[in-house]
């Protein structure tokens, strides 16, 4: 049986009633799902992580600079550099929760700093 549906019709499914009175569900038509590339998932989940925190920086900015702004009336401007600080310490603590692996610094053989310490 061939089913032509327009493009945003999902499912078609038919419910009949038997003559005991019980009633059979049928699937006549779902859409399938398109399917993701696995190997982008990874990427994808930083990305959004990384908007969100964005997001999350430029909306407490704006409500930390109109409560600057509400007090004085140049209280952004004086406050600016601490609502930025403020800001910026409030999208990073989300941040901290990306799945990404930080590369370690490079140090020497032993592990431990080049500076011998000595000052010359």
């Amino acid at each position: 049986m061939d089913l032509r549906f327009a493009k945003g019709v999902r499912k078609v499914i038919s419910v009949e009633t038997n003559s005991d009175g019980t009633r059979t569900v049928t699937t006549l038509y779902r859409k399938a799902q398109p399917k993701k590339k696995g190997s982008l998932t990874p990427a994808e989940k930083v990305a959004r992580a990384a908007a969100s925190g964005i997001q999350t920086a430029g909306q407490e900015y704006v409500a930390l600079h109109d409560k600057s702004n509400s007090q004085k009336s140049d209280g952004w401007l004086r406050d600016m550099p601490y609502n930025v600080y403020r800001a910026t310490r409030k999208a990073a603590t989300k941040l901290q929760l990306l799945p990404i692996p930080v590369p370690y610094a490079v140090m020497g053989d032993d592990g431990a700093d080049d500076d011998d310490g000595d000052d010359e």
